[in-house]
């Protein structure tokens, strides 16, 4: 039996690992990483996902900021997205590809 996911590789062999702390969120902060790293790839279950993430990824970090209102209700006010911008990020040719984990 095996086991089917999604990483994100670039050419060279280094790939996107999987965001430490926040329960895994902040995907778009991580930076390439080698294979003699030892840090694990991040796994998506399906190409969808894994297409999704490497799109978000490619655009830079981001980072959102929150306001709430002062009143009494403490209502939402809303949110700002900020995103830096890493055109370098497109020269390394990260791509989707398939992951089998086999004998399970």
């Amino acid at each position: 039996m095996s086991l089917q996911f999604y990483a994100l590789k670039a050419d060279n062999g280094w790939y996107i690992p999987h965001p430490l702390g926040r329960n895994g969120r902040g995907g778009t902060h991580v930076e390439l990483v080698s294979p003699a790293s030892g840090i694990a790839p991040r796994l998506f279950n399906n190409e969808g996902s894994a297409k999704a993430a490497l799109r978000w990824w490619l655009g830079g970090p981001v980072s959102v900021s929150r306001s709430v209102s002062r009143g009494l209700d403490n209502e939402w006010d809303g949110e700002t997205w900020h995103t830096e911008v890493r055109p370098e990020r497109y020269h390394h040719n990260v791509r989707v590809v398939l992951v089998r984990i086999e004998g399970l």
